[in-house]
């Protein structure tokens, strides 16, 4: 069974949570109202083994490799880092910090293990030097707001390293860190691009693409895997600046989504897709009254390089509010159509916030979505959840069960952001799960799947 997964969210409590609907076809999305049938459920709590990750938001996560197996692409696992949680004691005892330098795996999205003999370039200066290696810490600097991707270097299908990169630690930084299986973290060196956290980042073409971050910028860069026999962990990465600060079209901002496309029956070539995020206006542009706050721009490009934004047909601005701490995700699955050999692709975006100027005022407290929306352009969104009834900012009902959770013996439903969002394929037997995984909102560390879709995505949220 397919399933769209939902892990933890930034609020009160946690939980996992699955989808067990009977349909299986990508229409049954198409009906905003779902699930119309008693005691079914767009989505359902995953309820692993405890004890599983600490409430978290901002934290990276990526499917990788599972450790200690070969190459095969049946063997993936759902791999998470870092994120701030509520205040812990270190591995050096007497510092509290709310930064995480941890790292957790999952075969199945509904039990995360911590790894707790992390090995690696324990350096002085560069990372955790003095902490022991082989223990649960590591060699990185605890951060939050980093980006974790899965490159494959020989182009056969199957992702031969993990790149961390970025982040607060507790200040923007520009470290990268290179893992062969999630456990030993090499230093590759601090990248050519300015020090920033809450940049996008995702793979196109082989390459990784960092753009965008904080401090508020809008530069463009990709990195290429290469072979390298002399470092340990026999690669590197060589970056390539495509965009200069201010030559993209669209304003510096940060805590956006940036996706890959792929290639389907309505897109000729694999595009980068940046959607929303919290943007600011240069003094003498058009948009210079609009200051500081979310957006609800996309924008689109094959290159990286050049950029046209993308409008619904309407050409009307987009039917969602604009937003900034949401996660997207990309879903491929075959074409219905029995003797086509076609596929189709979809953009999945889910929660975030609204936070900045607001007419004459500004907002400061991000102010939390529960929706879920879906693309096959960037241009043309659908909505595909429900829900009626509010106190305050809540909801007395949607169909997002992952914004779910209970204040004063209440059943409420709260907006989440700053969680992750991922296309995982569980298991060896072809199944896929869509999960989501931390951020803020109801379920501090909890994961959600749907069973709608022949893939899924994880949905990743914390709360403080």
């Amino acid at each position: 069974m397919a399933r769209l997964l939902c892990i933890a969210c930034l609020l009160v409590g946690a939980s996992l949570v699955t989808a067990t609907t009977t349909q299986q076809t990508p229409e049954l999305r198409n009906d905003p109202r779902l699930p119309s049938k008693p005691g079914t459920k767009n989505w359902e709590r995953l309820v692993g083994q405890q004890p599983t990750f600490s409430p978290r938001h901002s934290h990276a996560t990526a499917v990788f490799k599972c450790p200690n197996t070969d190459n095969s692409t049946d063997a993936s696992c759902l791999w998470l880092t870092g994120g701030y949680s509520e205040s812990h004691r270190t591995w050096q005892g007497d510092v509290v910090e709310n930064e995480n330098a941890d790292v957790w795996l999952s075969k199945d999205g509904a039990t995360l293990t911590q790894v707790t003999e992390l090995q690696g370039d324990f350096v002085q200066g560069v990372g955790n030097g003095d902490a022991k290696p082989g223990s649960y810490t590591a060699p990185w600097y605890s951060r939050y707001g980093h980006s974790l991707n899965a490159l494959d270097v020989d182009g056969d299908g199957t992702a031969d390293v993990l790149v961390l990169a970025g982040g607060f630690a507790p200040v923007p930084s520009n470290d990268v860190w290179l893992s062969t299986d999630g456990i030993t973290w090499r230093f590759d060196g601090y990248a050519p691009w300015p020090k920033r956290a809450y940049h996008g980042a995702t793979v196109k073409d082989g390459k990784l693409w960092i753009m965008g971050g904080s401090p508020l910028t809008n530069d463009v860069w990709s990195g290429s895997l290469v072979k390298d026999p002399a470092r340990e962990v026999g690669y590197r990465l060589e970056w390539e600046q495509i965009l200069q600060h201010n030559e993209a079209p669209w304003t510096p901002r940060a805590r956006f989504c940036v996706v890959t496309l792929p290639t389907n029956s309505t897109e000729e070539t694999s595009s980068l897709l940046l959607i929303g995020g919290l943007a600011h206006s240069e003094e003498g542009t058009p948009e210079s009254d609009d200051g500081t706050r979310a957006r609800n721009d996309v924008w689109k490009s094959s290159d990286g390089r050049n950029w046209r934004q993308v409008l619904p047909s309407t050409g009307e601005e987009m039917p969602w509010d604009a937003r900034a701490f949401h996660a997207c995700g990309t879903l491929t699955w075959p074409s219905l159509d029995e003797h086509s050999n076609q596929t189709l692709s979809r953009v999945y975006m889910t929660g975030g916030g609204y936070v900045g100027k607001r007419g004459n005022n500004v907002v400061t407290s991000l102010e939390a979505y529960t929706d879920t929306w879906y693309s096959a352009d960037g241009a043309e969104w659908k909505r595909i959840n429900y829900e009626e009834g509010s106190v305050h900012e809540d909801n007395l009902y949607s169909t997002s069960e992952w914004s779910e959770t209970v204040i004063e013996e209440r059943k409420i439903y709260r907006g989440k952001w700053g969680h992750s969002l991922e296309a995982f394929r569980v298991g060896s037997d072809n199944e896929s799960e869509s999960m989501t995984k931390g951020g803020v909102g109801p379920g501090l560390k909890d994961a959600y799947a749907t069973a709608t879709l022949p893939e899924s995505i994880v949905k990743t949220d914390v709360a403080r």
